[in-house]
């Protein structure tokens, strides 16, 4: 991929600062031809309450929200180093179907900058579709539902199972994957079919440096998926 020319770029690693105050500061370090988020990442995480950062297992880093050149209608999921910025936290809110009603452990998962909702394009994803960042529907957006899945090799991280609607009207199998299970930044969020033991699709929701442990309180396994990904619903703040 090419620079990182969007919105995340105001990430810094202890301080949220307003946006048109970052412009200013990246029109300087532009002009003055230093590279923009090049500084450390930091080493403690600071959430606003009930918002998390998810991190994955095998890179260590965070799924960021990123919008090129400004434009939200265009914004998708990337990793990058976990900072301090809203850009990289996510509230788990119940996701309702077209006739308001909440399901056990389906949840919605939010932009804590933007508002908008992490989902594949359509209700029909294909293995390598990136996810993209979109306005949270009220009812019946099914591409925005997600559900926890049992937990992999790694102690404290589990699958987030995309539960959108197959032609045939059963619930999808397919994950949120790290791509190609590339530690770089700015590699893009995705679905592929659910691997349990690949530490790609394995997130953890970290709060204030929790180091992990991010799984919600499990409960029922939904019957909707295979017993290999069969997902323990959790109710998520």
């Amino acid at each position: 991929m090419g620079g990182r020319w969007t919105l995340s770029r105001n990430q810094e690693p202890d301080v949220k600062k307003r946006a048109f105050l970052y412009s200013l500061c990246a029109a300087a370090m532009a002009m003055s031809g230093l590279a923009l988020g090049a500084a450390p990442a930091s080493a403690t995480i600071t959430n606003t309450p009930g918002y998390f950062h998810i991190v994955n297992a095998g890179s260590g880093k965070c799924i960021d929200a990123t919008y090129p050149n400004n434009d939200l209608s265009a914004g998708y999921a990337q990793q990058w180093r976990c900072l301090n910025t809203a850009f990289e936290e996510w509230k788990f809110v119940p996701w309702l179907d077209a006739y308001g009603y909440s399901h056990s452990g389906v949840f919605q998962i939010v932009n804590g900058y933007t508002g908008q909702c992490l989902a594949p394009p359509d209700t029909e994803p294909q293995n390598g579709t990136m996810l993209t960042m979109q306005p949270c529907g009220a009812y019946g957006a099914d591409q925005q539902a997600w559900a926890a899945a049992l937990g992999g090799p790694v102690p404290g991280y589990q699958p987030l199972v995309s539960e959108t609607y197959g032609a045939n009207g059963t619930f999808g199998t397919r994950c949120l994957d790290l791509q190609n299970g590339d530690t770089s930044d700015g590699v893009p969020m995705q679905v592929w079919d659910c691997t349990p033991n690949t530490n790609n699709q394995q997130w953890a929701r970290i709060s204030n440096s929790d180091g992990g442990g991010g799984g919600c309180a499990t409960s029922t396994p939904s019957s909707a998926h295979p017993a290999a990904i069969r997902p323990h619903r959790i109710t998520c703040p």
